[in-house]
């Protein structure tokens, strides 16, 4: 029998007699192993250290090298001599016939999930296995190792637990019906090598990292993300490539972490920081403080260099755009004012960190990378947005933060020298320019013609070494045109003075906002704005736009020869025009769901379920998604002209601009945006008497989108919170309700598990204590709790198709509702503006106390007083009775009525609904039994469907369950 061999990485095939310790790619190539008590890896040309400041880089040839000079190497790049002197593939023999090669390479069969309901996963096995050689390839035609021709057994790979919770989240993207075969395969390999990648990191390089609590935190939200579905908001089209490109950013957090094995052991601070967050998504980043993110801009400035993986090793222009987007809402004003501080964090040049990113993130260069510079600037825009440097920072306009820059009415240069007036008048030296000019309008104009951007403004970045050469040769005929101030953006007009040449505008602070009038956003770039103005137009919109955007804007409109993309600045912000205008600025939303104008407006059935975004950050493991029937119901609503001017639809359209913002690009800032609009859209729904808007209740969509608010707002999500306020209200029921409720049917613990079920269904915490209140009626007998699962089931199909179940169809409700109803309210002079329906109907299909099954409703009231001016109304109505011709009433009847009425409601504070009457063909009638126990008006006017109306104020002892119903 022959030797044993194996398969190298470079495709030979050699003898590994004596070899110890055999390690394999997931593919069966022999990656490391141990010789004579050395252990050898095998490395490549880009192992080598790239120094950023070297014209000749080191080289070093692949193969495989002792792995301890490896890292002595990679930690002193001074021991390369040591290091290539270790190879051993000089050493290598050669397999010849007759030997037999071991292969272990990573085992994936169809369906690779577990059908079978086993536990175990068809994922993280090796398949060891033995080919005898003959001289001949063992390859595959696409490079990869043959299969053995018999079953051979599997092997655990003993991988952590994490790798499998993330292989089961995200395999189904490899199940998808509509993939080939070869698709599914190739699908499933990826994330399954993306799995053995999270192995690696868990167990080789984030024990690297401990001893600090930011570190244990920072991996902690890195493994929650892990066990979720991580690329639930790609688009399909994206969805290969979204894939590839997370089993690269794998594979490189491992290989880093293997590569600076020493160097990590050896840092401290910011430094170790950097190691650890290289491959960190957003969601971890935002758990740094704003100073730590400074400290990491800053040292990535100082001791790498910032260009895309295709130069260098790390993609710290990926970093440094993960860290700007990982800036939350409560950082913003601190994050943007240590960017420009360049007395803390300045770099060569003795530049701010504003101006060493801004000049060294790049855009993409003849198709090759990414936009990230104006990746950059979107993302600073969105920090503006919400600090104090924005003068309407939470939609109000703040004088405060207006007054943190300068503004004046001056002329930087003199328009028309030729008449002195202006020079007597304005103080302007036809010679010089007035650098102190600083005009908050901008009448900036951007078009296009052959392809190409024109407008009529050029900004200048006065910082050292940046744009002031080009400014001084451009205002070169001014006597002053080298005296500008520094770290300033300065504005220059074309055609500003008389004769046609460019003059000098104005000068600016970085994050000074201008307003700007007569632009209609054609740019290479489209302008970001924040509306001071409640009715702009959209294609002349009086914006607010800070200095360094427009300074942005300015640059790609003169590199840019073709459209580069319509940027979501405009397209976002044009939300708050209003009209179904605005559903085409939406454009990434729409493309995730594939939204309709049908589902926007409404005519879909609700059954647009697809998740369109899903947020990770500051939700745990739980991810909450938005759906696509979801965001078309918040679209309807942004869009119905009746809602103009509810004061919550700036809330509403704000979270809807996040949302966009969010699907399109990941930020942390999107992410706490949209719970802080969430959080107020509840907090307004709950605590106003009019509560949830119709569109919540009356649309299929309704519950589903009130439920996702609910949960993003971080009001809901709390389960033991969830069950303390259900308890509390359940038992505050029992003690108003004594006489006819039993609060000791069910037991503590049944009631607990009853509320549990109730959160995980998506009930309100009263709609949940509301079914046990209701099962506890001491007329009604004791049933099991699962009867109670059922009724909440009940609710929920009640809820979602609009009306309760002694109907079979919402028009059969709504005529019911126009014909019995309202007449009755009107009749009887009861509030229609806050009407709940609730009883057996909402929650079982058939009576809960026997018979025909009736309708249960409740007319609130908005306060006591309005309750106190009805019970007044009611008085009136019997001394009216007094006076007609023939009396209705004698005097004694009436005021036996006034007196029974006013002394019940004095001892109860509620209307008994006997008092409550109207004056009908000359004679009175009773919303409920007169006093001879026949004359019974809902009886006799609602027939074969019964029906009870109780009148009660709106907080006090509110009925639960209960559905608002909007009587239009």
């Amino acid at each position: 029998m022959g030797d044993i061999a194996a398969i190298l990485i470079d495709k030979s095939v050699v003898k590994i007699k004596n070899f110890d310790n055999l390690r394999y790619t997931l593919d069966g190539f022999l990656y490391g192993f141990t010789v004579n008590n050395l252990n050898y890896v095998h490395c490549i040309e880009s192992d080598v250290i790239k120094a950023n400041s070297e014209m000749f880089q080191q080289s070093i040839p692949k193969g495989y090298y002792d792995e301890s000079k490896f890292l002595e190497y990679r930690k002193d790049k001074n021991k390369i001599k040591e290091f290539l002197e270790s190879k051993y593939d000089v050493n290598f023999v050669t397999a010849i016939i007759g030997d037999v090669v071991h292969v272990k390479k990573i085992k994936l069969t169809p369906p690779y999930t577990d059908t079978d309901n086993s536990g175990t996963d068809d994922f993280g096995f090796w398949l060891s296995y033995t080919l005898a050689y003959n001289g001949i390839s063992l390859l595959n035609n696409n490079g990869s190792i043959i299969n053995p021709s018999s079953t051979i057994p599997e092997e655990n790979m003993n991988l952590e637990q994490i790798s499998k919770e993330f292989y089961n989240a995200n395999i189904h993207y490899a199940t998808k019906i509509g993939l080939s075969d070869a698709e599914k395969y190739d699908r499933a390999l990826i994330i399954a090598k993306i799995a053995i990648n999270i192995n690696n990191i868990t167990r080789i390089v984030f024990p690297l990292f401990t001893g600090e609590t930011l570190f244990e935190q920072i991996k902690t939200s890195q493994n929650e993300l892990w066990k979720t579905d991580v690329f639930i908001n790609s688009l399909q089209e994206d969805l290969q490539e979204d894939l590839q490109k997370y089993l690269n950013g794998t594979s490189n957090f491992s290989r880093v972490g293997r590569l600076n094995k020493l160097k990590i052991e050896l840092a401290s601070g910011t430094e170790k920081l950097y190691w650890l967050v290289i491959g960190m998504p957003i969601s971890a980043l935002s758990i740094l403080t704003a100073l730590s993110k400074l400290k990491l801009l800053e040292f990535i400035i100082r001791n790498v260099t910032i260009r895309e993986t295709y130069f260098f090793n790390n993609d710290n222009e990926a970093l440094v755009l993960r860290i700007v987007k990982s800036v939350t809402e409560s950082q913003g004003d601190e994050f943007l004012t240590g960017l420009i501080d360049e007395t803390k964090y300045s770099s060569l040049n003795s530049w701010s960190l504003f101006n060493r990113l801004l000049n060294d993130v790049d855009d993409s260069f003849i198709g090759i990378g990414e936009d990230n510079r104006k990746d950059l600037v979107m993302s600073l825009y969105l920090i503006w947005q919400v600090s104090s440097y924005n003068p309407y920072q939470n939609g109000t306009f703040s004088q405060t933060n207006l007054n943190k820059f300068v503004y004046n009415d001056q002329l930087g240069t003199n328009p028309d020298p030729s008449k002195p007036i202006f020079e007597s008048l304005m103080g302007i030296n036809p010679q010089s320019l007035k650098y102190s000019a600083a005009p908050i309008t901008l009448n900036y104009v951007s078009e296009t013609a052959y392809g190409f951007y024109f407008d009529n403004f050029d900004f200048y970045n006065t910082a050292p070494a940046v744009d002031g050469d080009s400014f001084s040769y451009d205002m070169r005929h001014f006597l002053n045109g080298k005296n500008y101030p520094k770290n300033k953006i300065i504005a220059i007009q074309d055609n500003y003075k008389a004769s046609g040449d460019k003059g000098l505008y104005g000068t600016y602070d970085y994050y000074q906002p201008v307003s700007l009038i007569n632009t209609n956003q054609n740019a290479a770039i489209s302008i970001p704005v924040v509306n001071g103005n409640n009715n702009p137009i959209d294609n002349n919109i009086n914006s607010l736009i800070p200095i360094f955007v427009l300074k942005y804007i300015d640059g790609k409109n003169r590199e840019s020869n073709f459209k580069t993309g319509v940027g979501y600045f405009v397209d976002v912000a044009s939300l708050f025009l209003g009209g179904y205008g605005a559903l085409t600025k939406i454009k990434h939303l729409r493309a995730l769901s594939g939204f309709t104008e049908a589902m926007i407006l409404g005519t879909e059935t609700g059954s647009g379920t697809g998740l369109v975004v899903s947020m990770y950050v500051a939700a745990g493991t739980e991810a909450i998604s938005f759906s696509a029937a979801t965001i078309s119901l918040f679209l309807k609503i942004i869009t119905t002209p009746g809602n103009t001017n509810k004061p919550w639809l700036v809330d509403l359209k704000n979270k809807v601009m996040w949302l966009e913002i969010l699907s399109a690009t990941s930020s942390a800032l999107a992410e706490g945006m949209i719970r802080k609009t969430s959080k107020n859209l509840v907090n307004e729904f709950n605590n106003t008497p009019n509560g949830w808007p119709d569109e919540f209740i009356s649309d299929p969509r309704g519950i589903d989108a009130q439920l996702t608010l609910q949960k993003t707002s971080g009001l809901a999500v709390d389960i033991t919170i969830y069950r303390n306020k259900a308890l509390v209200k359940l038992e505050k029921k029992f003690v108003l309700d004594t006489k006819y409720f039993d609060g000791d049917r069910y037991t503590l613990s049944e009631k607990q598990n009853l509320i549990d079920i109730g959160y995980q269904k998506g009930l309100t915490s009263d709609e949940a204590s509301g079914i046990i209140h209701q099962a506890s009626r001491r007329q009604h007998p004791q049933v099991d709790v699962n009867i109670l699962h059922d009724r909440m089931d009940n609710l929920l199909l009640v809820k979602r198709r609009g009306y309760p179940f002694p109907f079979t169809s919402k028009v059969q409700f709504q005529n019911y509702i126009d014909a019995k109803i309202k007449p009755t309210l009107d009749k009887f002079g009861l509030p229609k503006n806050n009407v709940h329906i609730g009883g057996s109907g909402i929650t079982s299909q058939t009576s809960i106390s026997g018979g025909i099954q009736d309708t249960d409703w409740v007319v609130y009231f908005a306060s006591k007083e309005e309750e106190s001016d009805y019970v007044n109304e009611l008085v009136k109505k019997f001394e009216q009775m007094t006076k007609t011709d023939p009396k209705i009433l004698n005097n004694k009847k009436a005021r036996k009525y006034i007196e029974g009425l006013r002394e019940n409601y004095l001892d109860t504070g509620t209307i008994h609904k006997q008092y409550i009457v109207a004056i009908e063909n000359g004679k009175k009638i009773n919303l409920f039994k007169d006093e001879s126990k026949v004359e019974n008006y809902i009886v006799d006017f609602f027939g074969d469907t019964p029906t009870d109306i109780t009148p009660k104020v709106f907080g006090i002892n509110n009925n639960i369950p209960q559905i608002k119903i909007n009587l239009k």
